[in-house]
């Protein structure tokens, strides 16, 4: 049996970690889901823990530390330079998006449909 996937979610909202995470538990009750308010909180988390994470979805405007900061530190790290990282955000400027796919980043737009955000985690889980 293959071990449970570890997802680390950043996101500076509290509710859309709550919304997240249950979408998360409603896909598979097994997958790990540490979450983060920021950037920094997400990199110091990196930097120590022996568990790295399967994929990290990260909220671009942040405080702290944003996304694209927290993105260029996650790809200088060796631990996690092959790590996949998702860009969560409501952003829809294709110039930006491009950025972030060019620093080794995926793109999803947040959506404020449960359903939609679940049948887009599962999607991007297989």
């Amino acid at each position: 049996m293959p071990q449970p996937k570890i997802i680390l979610a950043v996101d500076d909202d509290p509710d859309d970690l709550e919304i997240f995470s249950e979408a998360v538990k409603s896909i598979d009750p097994d997958i790990r889901l540490i979450t983060k308010q920021d950037g920094l909180e997400a990199i110091q988390f990196l930097q120590t823990d022996n568990e790295l994470p399967d994929i990290v979805f990260l909220d671009i405007n942040m405080p702290n530390l944003s996304g694209k900061e927290c993105l260029k530190l996650i790809r200088s790290m060796p631990q996690c330079k092959d790590t996949r990282v998702i860009m969560h955000s409501t952003t829809s400027n294709e110039k930006e998006i491009a950025i972030y796919q060019q620093m080794g980043a995926e793109f999803v737009t947040k959506h404020s449909s449960f359903e939609k955000l679940v049948t887009e985690i599962a999607e991007i889980l297989n």
